[in-house]
Formats: C-alpha cells, sequence, structure tokens
C-alpha cells in the first residue's frame, strides 16, 4: 500500500484530498438532521474567520495579496494566498489591490482568468453583517470588475469553483478595517461550506 501511495502524482494527490473534501461536506449536509420527522433538514454549515490581506506594495512585502473565501473544513476559511506564485494561480478568489486611491478586490475573471466563476457584489443598502440572512440575486454580483472596499459595509462574495468538488461557495463580508495609505485590509467572513447554498445565517 505504501508504495502503491509513493506513485501517485502530487497532482492526484490534491485532487483526491479536494474530492475527499466535498464527501465530507455532503455527508455533513445528510447528517444535519430532519425537520419535525418531515425529511432530511440541509442545514447551512456556516464557518466564520477575520483575515488580514493587503495590496502588494513594498510596506506590505511578505504579506498575502489575495483573498480566498472558501472553507477549510476545519471552522475557518483559506483566508489569504500569493497569486504572484504560478503553482497559487488557482488557489484564490479575490486579488486585493489599490486602485484610483481605493483598495479593492479583484475577482478572478478581471484579473485575467477567464475560468474562474469568483464574485462580489457592491456593498448592500440596508443591510448589517448580522442582518443578511442570504445572499442577493446572482444579477447583483460583479465578475468582471473590482469592487472598492468601504470599512463597515456589507458584500456578497461567491467563490470560484473549486478543484475536485466544482462547486461554488457563497459569503458574506463585512471590511473591518480598510488602511489605504499602509496598503492593509482586514475583513470578516461567514463561509457557508454547502455547495451552492445561498444561507448566511443558522436556521431558526
Amino acid at each position: 500500500m505504501v508504495i502503491a501511495l509513493n506513485r501517485v502524482h502530487a497532482g492526484d494527490l490534491f485532487v483526491l484530498r479536494n474530492s475527499l473534501v466535498a464527501f465530507l461536506f455532503l455527508a455533513a449536509a445528510f447528517a444535519a438532521g430532519c425537520d419535525d420527522g418531515t425529511g432530511f433538514d440541509f442545514r447551512p454549515i456556516l464557518v466564520d474567520d477575520t483575515v488580514i490581506v493587503a495590496a502588494p506594495i513594498p510596506q506590505t512585502a511578505g504579506l498575502p495579496t489575495a483573498l480566498d473565501i472558501t472553507s477549510d473544513g476545519f471552522g475557518g476559511v483559506y483566508g489569504g494566498r500569493f497569486p504572484e506564485r504560478p503553482r497559487d494561480a488557482l488557489e484564490w478568489d479575490f486579488l486585493v489591490r489599490i486602485e484610483d486611491g481605493e483598495i479593492v478586490l479583484v475577482p478572478g475573471v478581471a484579473a485575467g482568468i477567464p475560468t474562474s466563476r469568483s464574485a462580489i457584489t457592491p456593498p448592500i443598502e440596508g443591510e448589517t453583517f448580522e442582518s443578511l440572512r442570504e445572499t442577493p440575486g446572482q444579477s447583483t454580483f460583479r465578475s468582471d470588475t473590482a469592487i472598492a472596499m468601504v470599512e463597515g459595509a456589507v458584500y456578497a462574495a461567491r467563490s470560484r469553483a473549486s478543484t475536485g468538488s466544482g462547486c461554488n461557495q457563497f459569503a458574506k463580508m463585512e471590511p473591518l478595517r480598510v488602511d489605504v495609505e499602509n496598503g492593509i485590509l482586514e475583513i470578516q467572513l461567514v463561509t457557508n461550506q454547502l455547495c451552492g447554498d445561498l444561507r448566511l445565517v443558522p436556521l431558526d
């Protein structure tokens, strides 16, 4: 068995790992319980985290310059990545950049990756981070343009399709700190790790 595993290419192991994660997500959904005996009630599996990412300017050297909103399967989100390295090209959802004096998130398509499905809404009016229960309609998501980060505003986001499972995850986010001078973005996230599930709060 050990010899057989040693012959598996690293790329195959990556696909196997992600397929296993997708299977565990599905298994968790089935294990979530029933709704008063009427059948399975797929409860949202929500993970929350706060991450710090940065625009690629000299004073932020060494900090992650991209944001990955997908769940790590262990109660958090993957968080920052270093997209300038070719091996990370499909392992993030949004680049962090400074444009026109603002820190922006750049979806994959806008960053030149046409196969990416990552997208983000403009700030959602009339909602707080706590009150946003579900993502708005898909027509409100933007995949081909950068979206400025406003401290205290609320956004919904869609991940790229993950390797292995091919599913998108949905999240809500609120920038807690937008420091343009130093290129720093601190952002609070809640991601629903169930594939394609738009809900962003627990069931009542």
